[in-house]
């Protein structure tokens, strides 16, 4: 009995159109009592490319500005986040994942902690 090698199996995998992506949102921050709230908003885009918009918190501000991006909107504390395409294509994302850990020092009963949220893909409304 003949097994294809490893090689030949990743290979074939390699060539093999996987599920289609779905772009994305990912948030990753940190907290707490000996710091200002820091984090960093990410746009995964359906190709799997990350795109990197610094630390946006509310509104439509990012750092980063890419041409295929007309407007890139975070409203954190209301769960809403958006992305316009050029030409006036809006993605919009509701956050599905969320994560929290404590990650430092703690003082007067506080900790600081890290968090992280994923936003996926929604119809608009």
């Amino acid at each position: 009995m003949h097994l294809p090698s490893l090689s030949a199996a990743l290979a074939f995998l390699a060539l093999s159109p996987g599920p289609a992506l779905a772009a994305y949102v990912e948030i990753n921050g940190v907290a707490g009592p000996a710091i200002t709230s820091l984090h960093i908003v990410s746009l995964v885009t359906d190709d799997g490319v990350r795109h990197f918009h610094g630390p946006i918190f509310n509104g439509c501000e990012s750092m980063i500005k890419y041409p295929f991006v007309k407007e890139f909107c975070l409203g954190y504390q209301s769960g809403h986040v958006y992305w316009t395409k050029d030409p006036d294509t809006k993605v919009c994302f509701k956050q599905t994942k969320a994560s929290s850990t404590t990650c430092g020092p703690c003082a007067k009963g506080s900790c600081q902690y890290c968090y992280w949220n994923k936003y996926e893909e929604t119809p608009c409304v």
